[in-house]
């Protein structure tokens, strides 16, 4: 059982990053019919727990080596998360949702923020707003809640006139550069697209679901559920 990054580059990396690389299971659940539904997810976090003994665990069992699931972009309940952040989203395919670990340390996080938006500018796209992910630190594990960033989600609109494709390379190019640009050791883009999102943490299969209520939520709807 092995909970030490082996990149030597990453070591400032939290233990949310999910930058491990042994090798663990991997589930799809998918329709290529059917609406998005919510029973997809749930499927999906069935396939997880499923996958339980391909996972390792730390020193105290609730702390595990990762666990994370990736879905097609709930469009209806994105929206109606960001209209209660006062958000409003365009059209699906012009906006982007990021999901982002930041610093708890407010100042930290908001110059995290702050910069992330000024790389988004650059490449001519823009912020729209920002959304604190609700999670559940109770089920974490002592290592695990040791290292526990702050979830956040950003929403970013499209310019004028970009198809889908040249939307993503273009969000390729701001979470590559974020990387680089952005020092601090708590800074970590998850994802960031216009067609997928992605939840993980140093997380035990069965703590996935809980940890993130949003997963748990009848509206949040996908056609894919990737776990692992």
């Amino acid at each position: 059982m092995r909970l030490q990054n082996r990149n030597p580059d990453a070591h400032h990396r939290s233990l949310f990053d999910g930058q491990e690389h042994d090798a663990c299971g991997v589930g799809l659940i998918c329709t290529l019919k059917d609406a998005p539904t919510h029973a997809i997810v749930q499927d999906g976090l069935q396939v997880l727990l499923r996958l339980s003994h391909r996972g390792a665990c730390g020193c105290d069992a609730r702390t595990g080596d990762g666990a994370g699931i990736l879905v097609q972009l709930p469009d209806l309940f994105l929206r109606e998360v960001a209209l209660e952040e006062g958000i409003r989203l365009p059209e699906s395919g012009a906006y982007a949702v990021g999901m982002i670990f930041l610093p708890k340390d407010r100042t930290r996080q908001q110059a995290c923020q702050e910069a992330f938006e000024r790389l988004v500018q650059v490449e001519g796209q823009q912020v729209l707003g920002w959304r604190r992910v609700p999670t559940r630190p109770d089920v974490l594990g002592v290592a695990a809640a040791a290292a526990e960033p702050a979830v956040w989600q950003v929403f970013v609109q499209t310019a004028p006139g970009l198809d889908v494709e040249a939307f993503e390379r273009k969000l390729f190019i701001i979470k590559r550069r974020a990387r680089h640009v952005i020092d601090d050791p708590d800074f970590y883009v998850v994802s960031l697209s216009a067609r997928t999102l992605v939840y993980k943490g140093m997380l035990t299969p069965d703590q996935l679901g809980v940890y993130y209520p949003d997963l748990t939520d009848p509206r949040f709807a996908s056609r894919l559920a990737l776990v692992h």
